[in-house]
């Protein structure tokens, strides 16, 4: 005879591989937060720490003997402890904070920029039981993103330091007519209270016409001279970039006068169109006048060996920019030349340095638009940009 037991251990080896595979993911896990390069820490409910992994000691400097058991306002940095108090009732609400940018205090007193997240622990039976934090030690990174904004920072003061120098450049090299076009309505003025302190010398009865005439035509020309200061005064001035809803024709036409100040006593005028486009542009209009001013007067170099001189300054409008054109009937550029155009350090002229073009291209792109020249079919260049008309409606 034979006797036999049978008993039925599914449910038994079931359950030991669950907790093998249980005791797996807890070593696995414990393995991740030990490797781990953030700060990884579990506080009890009343905020003191029960776990510390080897990246909390590496970015803080306490070993974990020094922090189990220890409150972890512990690592606040100055004026930071009621945020951290704060933040850890939160969690004990039930809330989350997720990449929360704040200061942390090391062992050695040093405030590091951490990037914090911090989320409730449950228990089997969904009771909160404690607080998990991961704290990413960001001082570094944000060193970097300091360096680099005022590395940005210092770029534009250079930039714009760049742009003043080129305008102080160009009237620089326009002195000479500018001092000859403010001493022609200056010598008016003085010749006209001239004659009538001769008037008043006389004695006797002054004719007072014609003395309110020289006065008024004095007035006139004084008038005159002030318009020429202050519009060189503005072209003149440093000023940070400061762009505004500009209308495009007082703009065109305010830089045709200004270059008109430099040339017109070589006989060169400059044809600006009469019925230019009422649009408007979002433009710094010192940095496009200097961009204007500096087409103009290379296109008046390029004709002023020629007899019949031609300059034009046009604009029309495309569906959603503008294009001004600055037109001339001189020889034109070389072919060499034309690739590299707006190059710094390339130029068409012998005593040349070959920047103007260059910051005017750097001007365009700054207002988003482009800048690019082309031949004129009669002879001679079309330098032509297209800037971005201003939305409707838009304000400074």
């Amino acid at each position: 005879m034979v006797m036999a037991s049978v008993i039925d251990i599914t449910e038994r080896k079931a359950s030991e591989l669950a907790l093998r595979e249980s005791e797996h993911r807890a070593r696995s896990l414990a393995a991740i937060v030990e490797s781990s390069g953030d700060a990884i820490v579990s506080l009890s409910l009343d905020g003191r720490v029960a776990t510390w992994n080897k990246a909390a000691e590496r970015i803080f400097g306490y070993t974990a003997a020094e922090m189990i058991g220890q409150p972890v306002v512990r690592l606040a940095a100055p004026g930071y402890e009621a945020e951290m108090l704060e933040i850890v009732d939160r969690i004990r609400r039930g809330s989350r904070v997720d990449h929360y940018e704040t200061r942390r205090r090391d062992k050695d007193g040093r405030i590091l920029e951490i990037s914090l997240t911090e989320s409730p622990i449950y228990d089997a039976d969904g009771q909160l039981v404690g607080i998990s934090k991961v704290l990413r030690d960001i001082t570094a990174r944000k060193a970097a993103e300091a360096a680099l904004k005022q590395s940005e920072a210092r770029l534009q003061e250079l930039n714009t330091e760049l742009l003043h120098v080129s305008r102080l450049s160009t009237m620089g090299q326009m002195a000479a007519v500018v001092t000859h076009e403010l001493n022609q309505p200056l010598t008016a003025i003085t010749s006209y209270m001239d004659t009538a302190a001769l008037l008043l010398g006389r004695g006797g009865e002054v004719p007072v016409s014609r003395l309110s005439g020289l006065l008024e035509r004095a007035g006139k020309q004084a008038n005159r001279a002030g318009e020429i200061i202050e519009r060189l005064r503005g072209f003149m001035s440093r000023g940070e970039t400061d762009k505004r809803i500009e209308p495009v024709p007082p703009l065109l036409k305010e830089a045709a006068e200004l270059v008109l100040i430099g040339i017109k006593q070589k006989g060169i005028g400059i044809n600006v169109q009469p019925d230019l486009p009422d649009v408007k542009i979002l433009a710094d209009k010192i940095q496009i006048q200097q961009v204007l001013l500096n087409l103009l007067r290379n296109a008046a170099e390029a004709v002023a060996e020629k007899d019949d001189r031609q300059i034009s300054l046009v604009a029309e409008p495309r569906e959603d920019s503008v294009r001004i054109s600055v037109i001339d009937n001189g020889p034109g550029l070389p072919e060499e030349v034309q690739a590299k155009l707006f190059q710094p350090f390339v130029s068409t002229k012998r005593s040349g340095m070959g920047v103007g073009l260059s910051i005017c291209h750097t001007i365009v792109t700054a207002h988003g638009g482009r800048i690019w020249a082309e031949p004129n079919s009669g002879g001679g260049t079309i330098f032509r940009i297209a800037l971005p008309v201003a939305p409707e409606g838009s304000e400074r």
